[in-house]
């Protein structure tokens, strides 16, 4: 499996401000997907999953108070923001971090 890349950023007067979340880069448009699917499984048994349109090729956002999570992919990537929490910062930050990727067949490829 490929290891994901982490970023964490944490406001330095309040430790529970934070932007946090992992890029996992898969060799294909097929291990990006699958990799989403398994994930997904398990945060279903915790939270409903709302579909997101227009963000990336797939996005889904468990809104469960527990999770408060956003999954997304496009193409061969796929992106796991944790924090913040609230859904429409976790949307903007997922559309600006797409808008860097580009159009290739496959995103940052080696």
């Amino acid at each position: 499996p490929v290891m994901p890349e982490r970023c964490v950023i944490r406001s330095t007067n309040n430790f529970f401000k934070a932007i946090c979340f992992s890029v996992y880069r898969e060799n294909s448009i097929a291990e990006a997907s699958k990799r989403l699917n398994d994930i997904m499984k398990g945060l279903k048994m915790l939270s409903p999953v709302e579909n997101i349109k227009g963000l990336g090729d797939e996005a889904y956002y468990f809104p469960d108070d527990r999770l408060k999570r956003m999954l997304i992919r496009k193409k061969n990537i796929f992106i796991d923001i944790s924090m913040p929490k609230d859904k429409g910062i976790q949307k903007e930050l997922a559309k600006d971090l797409l808008s860097g990727m580009g159009d290739d067949k496959l995103l940052f490829s080696n």
